[in-house]
């Protein structure tokens, strides 16, 4: 009997240790989540007239993942909704395909990780006659904010010639 408890216990031990998330498959969940929020539009979205109007929306939907400290003081700051908006004006659709971590570094605490890494884009045309794929270099800080993780700080590679097609 004993035996078998001590069979259980294990098993529920190995259970467990193999359904835990690494930090590197939370860091991706975040970062994709976050991305697509950012990059992706509907039809809805992009039967909208006047494509400005865009802003907002696609404000409301980073905000979830990101602290309020990143959102003051750089979503919209630093124009990082132009990009979308400015290939919705043209009729392309983007869509993240891979987020590839290149490197993952906790702090001290395991409060934060810093990430670097690569933002896969595919950008097409409305009539999907032409394709771009693009490789963006990016980095992240995501923190612990309250019971769930955020992104404290971004940046990428993005520049004026990278989601032309």
């Amino acid at each position: 009997m004993r035996g078998l408890f001590l069979f259980l216990v294990g098993g529920l031990f190995f259970l467990i240790g193999c359904s835990s998330v690494s930090a590197e498959d939370k860091a991706v969940e975040i970062i994709t989540a976050y991305q697509k929020a950012r990059f992706e539009l509907t039809q809805e979205d992009l039967a909208i007239e006047n494509k400005d109007d865009l802003y907002p929306l696609i404000e409301e939907r980073v905000k979830p993942y990101l602290t309020e400290r990143a959102f003051q003081n750089s979503f919209f700051r630093n124009r990082d909704g132009y990009y979308i908006v400015a290939s919705a004006k043209l009729n392309h659709k983007i869509q993240i395909k891979e987020i590839r971590i290149k490197e993952l570094v906790a702090d001290e605490t395991k409060a934060s990780y810093s990430i670097d890494y690569t933002l896969v884009v595919e950008i097409a045309s409305s009539d999907r006659k032409k394709v771009v794929t693009s490789e963006l270099p990016a980095q992240v800080t995501i923190v612990q904010d309250g019971d769930t993780w955020k992104i404290d700080r971004y940046w990428e590679s993005i520049r004026a010639g990278d989601l032309d097609m």
